[in-house]
């Protein structure tokens, strides 16, 4: 089920993007995202609309066309 989120954090481009999770689990979640991120990046996600926010790290990247 996809989820809105916002996340935010990305020190080459300021600002928050919205977009959806592609895959929610208890060990993280998969986000589709136009920025480019890097292993270990720290970013914060929230739920959009609502009030959990969370820090997170990214995991993996996989380039998408």
């Amino acid at each position: 089920m996809a989820v809105a989120v916002q996340i935010s954090g990305n020190e080459q481009i300021p600002g928050v993007e919205t977009t959806f999770t592609e895959n929610v689990s208890a060990r993280g979640a998969r986000v589709a995202t136009m920025r480019s991120w890097r292993i270990g990046d720290r970013l914060t996600i929230a739920l959009a609309p609502g009030g959990f926010r969370a820090s997170a790290r990214v995991a993996y990247c996989q380039p998408l066309r």
